[in-house]
């Protein structure tokens, strides 16, 4: 909402666990909005031994007698390096401009890291978001390393800029590594109801956008996600036939789980979502593929429902269970959609 030109911005909450971002070889000026909350940080930190200071009348007083400010943007740090997610340098202007105001989720968080995946290190983006999309930037910027060097409120967007971080030190990578290993999610897709596959699709693309390793174990009713339309003739038994009939024929065909209604609800359901710009199914099939979302399907309920490879669209394996269970071991959270 506002910062003194300079600052390192440290909310109170955070004070104590990041005490050592601060330099201990000059006098620090604590500041908040009235004065209250910097009292209690300028105790904290002569408690840790800094020499440490209170602006009277915070924040506010200080912005009555000062010309008004250029920009509403809190001015970037003036340290070498930073935490992941915070300012650590002023930047040169950002390399190119990325308006995703008219996508709805997870498109802003694919296209931002699409776009960043083109930069250098350290080049940046100026971002044009909806105002929505502000804590969810906040949080895969902590998540990617990637730094937000600057943030402006508008009426009707938000807009930000955004540098891709530079290499960090072999020491911090190879931790960064090892927790990455364990991180991310594994997901079980059950079902082929639409609501709970366009669920499950965003959740892996937003978890894989933001740096983390995502699997999706498609079994039983979920395969009818992955099938093809039109599908290859193949020769089938008589039971393995039916299930085809029965089974909807790709992500298009799929409907909803509640108040379909015949499938007006569906119908009705997909003209809100190109009205508000979401992401269809097939294109989030697409779009996980390309963040690199691993696709397994479930060998066993595939024979049981007579579907054969060349009717999905393309997997990364055709496995059993223990390739799941390995999956979900390696990851931190799982997921029965």
């Amino acid at each position: 909402l506002g910062s003194l030109p300079g600052a390192l911005n440290i909310p109170l909450s955070e004070l104590r666990q990041r005490c050592e971002e601060l330099p201990r070889n000059r006098r620090i000026l604590a500041f908040c909005q009235s004065g209250v909350r910097s009292y209690f940080a300028e105790r904290i930190l002569k408690q840790r031994g800094f020499q440490a200071a209170t602006l009277s009348g915070g924040y506010l007083t200080w912005q009555m007698q000062q010309p008004p400010p250029q920009s509403s943007t809190p001015a970037p740090i003036s340290q070498d390096t930073a935490a992941p997610g915070r300012a650590a340098a002023p930047a040169a202007a950002p390399n190119r401009v990325l308006d995703v105001r008219s996508l709805a989720c997870p498109g802003p968080v694919v296209r931002l890291k699409q776009e960043m995946e083109k930069l250098k290190d350290g080049d940046s983006v100026e971002l044009l978001a909806p105002p929505s999309f502000a804590p969810d930037l906040d949080s895969w910027s902590k998540s990617s390393g990637n730094v937000v060097l600057s943030t402006t409120h508008h009426k009707d967007y938000f807009q930000a800029v955004v540098r891709k971080q530079a290499a960090l030190e072999v020491t911090a990578q190879a931790g960064a590594e090892t927790a990455a290993a364990c991180s991310g999610a594994a997901i079980v897709l059950f079902s082929n109801d639409l609501d709970k596959a366009l669920a499950a699709l965003i959740i892996a693309c937003g978890m894989a956008a933001a740096g983390q390793k995502v699997g999706i174990f498609f079994t039983f009713w979920g395969l009818s996600v992955l099938r093809k339309n039109p599908s290859p003739a193949l020769r089938k038994s008589f039971i393995s036939r039916m299930f085809g009939w029965m089974l909807p024929k790709g992500a298009n065909k799929l409907a909803l789980s509640k108040m379909n209604m015949g499938g007006l609800g569906t119908l009705l359901m997909k003209q809100i979502m190109a009205r508000d710009n979401v992401t269809t199914l097939p294109e989030l099939l697409r779009q996980a593929k390309e963040l690199g979302v691993k696709f397994i399907a479930c060998e066993m309920a595939m024979g049981v429902m007579g579907i054969a490879r060349e009717e999905l669209l393309e997997v990364d394996e055709v496995a059993g269970v223990a390739s799941f269970v390995e999956m979900a071991r390696n990851s931190n959270s799982t997921l029965f959609i």
